[in-house]
C-alpha cells in the first residue's frame, strides 16, 4: 500500500481550503459535515461575498480574501489540514510547497503528485463510515464502488453501529475476555436482520444482545476447530464461509500451499502458524500439528486449520478429525475448490464429459501402506 488509510479525528482542528470554484465549493460541503474549524481563502472578492451569504449562519466557517499564490506561512499557523482547489499550476505549487515547509499534509485537487493524502470516496452511515480509495489514480471509479455499497446498506445500519456501541460497557462486564466479546460481535452481525435490530426499542435490543453476550460466554469455555479448504491459490476462489471463518479466527494453522493472498483475508490480529511440509523439511508433523489444534481449542480458541485445495481429499482430513473427536473437542468442516477441478477449470477441460469420460479416479503417490486395492494393475482395470 503506498497510502496508509487511516480515519482522522476533526474535532478541535482547523482546516485550510483554498480556491474559488466547484472543486473548493465540493471539499467544503464534505468539511461541514465534521467539527473541524475550517478557514476558505478565496482570490476573488465577489465570489468571497457571494460565498458569505450562501453560508451565512454557519459558525464553523470562516471566509477571507486572498490573491491567487500570494497565501503565506502565516496564513497556516494553526492548521491541521489543507486542501488546495486554484487549478493553476503555479498557486497550487507554491501552497504545496509552504505546507510542506510547515510540516501540514496538503490535498491539491487534481494533482496526486502534489498530495500527502487524498480524500476517498465515501459511504456516511455515521457513525459507520466505508472509505474506498483508489490513490487518486480513478476517482471516478471509487465513485462508481461507493454507489454499489450504498445500496448494500441499510439506511438504519449507522442507528444499529451507535446502540450497539453504547452497549460496549455493558459487554464488557458480561465478557471481561477480548476474544469471547469478538465472538460476540461476531454472532451479532451473523445471525440477525440488521434492519430488525433497528425495529426493537432500548429494553428489547437490551435484552437482545444480553442474551447472545450470554451465549458467547458459553462457547468462550468451550473452543472448536474448522478445518478450512483454502482452494487452488486464487483468492476469489475462496467460499464466502472460508472468508468468514479467516475473518472470525483465533489462531490460523496453514499449510506452505497456502498463498499469502489468502492469508491477507484473515484477520490481521490473529496469531499465525505455518505448519506445512516442503521438499525436504517435514514441518511441525502430524502429531504435533494434533496438539496444537487441541491445546488452543482448549483454550477457548477459534482455531482454523487451513489447508489448500480440499481438506477432504489428500489433506488428512480424516486424521485431524479423529483426533479432535477422541477428545471431544468441536470440528466443522468448510470445503474448498480442490486444485483439480482449479486446473481443469483454467485450461477448460471438463472432468467428465459424456461422450469421452465417464469417471474421476483420484489416486494419492504416496501412502502410508499398501492397499490390495491400489497399485498399477488396479489403475490399468480403471483406464481399460
Amino acid at each position: 500500500m503506498e497510502s496508509l488509510p487511516i480515519f482522522f479525528r476533526m474535532a478541535d482542528r482547523q482546516v485550510l481550503l483554498v480556491g474559488d470554484g466547484e472543486p473548493a465549493r465540493a471539499k467544503l460541503r464534505l468539511l461541514l459535515k465534521t467539527p473541524a474549524k475550517i478557514k476558505w481563502v478565496l482570490s476573488d472578492p465577489e465570489l468571497a461575498d457571494a460565498a458569505r451569504a450562501d453560508f451565512a449562519g454557519t459558525p464553523s466557517l470562516v471566509i477571507s480574501v486572498i490573491g491567487a499564490g500570494r497565501i503565506t506561512a502565516g496564513d497556516l499557523e494553526g492548521m491541521s489540514l489543507i486542501y488546495g482547489a486554484y487549478g493553476e499550476a503555479g498557486p497550487d505549487q507554491h501552497l504545496a510547497a509552504l505546507a510542506r515547509r510547515a510540516g501540514i499534509p496538503i490535498n491539491i485537487v487534481d494533482r496526486p503528485d502534489l498530495c500527502d493524502f487524498t480524500t476517498p470516496a465515501i459511504v456516511d452511515r455515521s457513525p459507520l463510515l466505508v472509505a474506498i480509495s483508489t490513490g487518486g489514480a480513478a476517482p471516478v471509479f471509487g465513485r462508481r464502488l461507493r454507489a454499489m455499497i450504498e445500496r448494500l446498506l441499510p439506511q438504519g445500519i449507522g442507528h444499529l453501529v451507535g446502540r450497539a456501541g453504547a452497549f460496549r460497557g455493558r459487554l464488557a462486564e458480561i465478557l471481561p475476555s477480548q476474544g469471547a466479546r469478538r465472538r460476540f460481535w461476531d454472532r451479532l452481525f451473523d445471525s440477525t436482520n440488521p434492519q430488525h435490530l433497528v425495529g426493537l426499542d432500548e429494553p428489547a435490543f437490551t435484552r437482545h444482545l444480553e442474551d447472545l453476550a450470554h451465549e458467547a460466554m458459553s462457547e468462550q469455555k468451550r473452543g472448536h476447530v474448522q478445518l478450512v479448504g483454502a482452494g487452488p491459490g486464487d483468492p476469489e476462489l475462496l467460499t464466502l464461509k472460508a472468508q468468514r471463518a479467516l475473518q472470525q479466527a483465533d489462531v490460523i494453522l496453514y499449510d506452505h500451499l497456502v498463498s499469502p493472498a489468502v492469508l491477507d483475508f484473515a484477520r490481521r490480529d490473529a496469531e499465525f502458524i505455518a505448519v506445512g511440509k516442503r521438499r525436504g523439511d517435514h514441518g511441525k508433523g502430524q502429531p504435533h500439528i494434533h496438539d496444537l489444534m487441541v491445546r488452543h481449542a482448549r483454550a477457548g480458541r477459534h482455531v482454523v486449520r487451513l489447508k489448500s485445495g480440499d481438506p477432504l481429499i489428500f489433506g488428512r482430513a480424516g486424521e485431524e478429525i479423529a483426533a479432535l473427536r477422541a477428545l471431544d473437542i468441536e470440528v466443522e468442516l468448510v470445503p474448498g475448490i480442490t486444485a483439480l477441478s482449479g486446473s481443469a477449470a483454467t485450461a477448460q477441460i471438463p472432468l467428465t464429459h459424456r461422450d469421452h469420460a465417464s469417471a474421476i479416479t483420484l489416486v494419492t503417490g504416496q501412502v502410508r501402506a499398501v492397499h490390495p486395492l491400489i497399485g498399477g494393475r488396479w489403475l490399468a482395470r480403471i483406464a481399460h
